[in-house]
């Protein structure tokens, strides 16, 4: 079963928020979200879960304050977008879903020091406010696409 399916299942079935078709923005954040969750292993090799698919908002989905390393959707906007994802050394496993490039507003990606296999999507050239993209030290393809290019406010690779 595909992260997609597991993605749409989750969000048909168990989302407590219940956001409807006409916040289709909203709706499409949340599906990339959670077919981020599904196809890095967030059910089977992360070594901590950040409230992800939990009833919070997904701007709550991230590790307690008290913690040494916040980790998760670190932060958003004030659209409630994600801005940072800060997903390093948690046994993330598994692909980066094409649906990244669906979240346009994120200015940072953290998701090095895991075990990703793949290549990078050609969808992360949409993040056009990506200023901090870390992908190092993991099992991905050594060809980067030539879409990150278009990541015009890039200044860490």
């Amino acid at each position: 079963e595909s992260a997609q399916s597991r993605a749409l299942q989750w969000l048909a079935k168990q989302d407590e928020k219940r956001i409807s078709v006409g916040e289709m923005s909203k709706l499409v954040q949340l599906y990339s979200l959670v077919v981020l969750y599904y196809s890095t292993g967030g059910d089977v090799s992360w070594k901590r879960q950040y409230n992800f698919l939990s009833s919070q908002h997904e701007c709550g989905w991230k590790s307690d304050s008290n913690d040494t390393k916040i980790n998760g959707i670190e932060q958003c906007n004030a659209s409630k977008e994600p801005t940072v994802i800060a997903l390093w050394a948690d046994g993330l496993s598994g692909t980066i879903p094409t649906e990244i490039g669906h979240l346009t507003s994120l200015n940072k990606l953290y998701l090095y020091q895991n075990k990703l296999t793949g290549k990078i999507p050609t969808d992360i050239g949409r993040l056009t406010s990506l200023t901090e993209l870390h992908l190092d030290q993991n099992e991905l393809s050594e060809t980067i696409p030539s879409e990150i290019g278009y990541l015009n406010s890039l200044t860490l690779l």
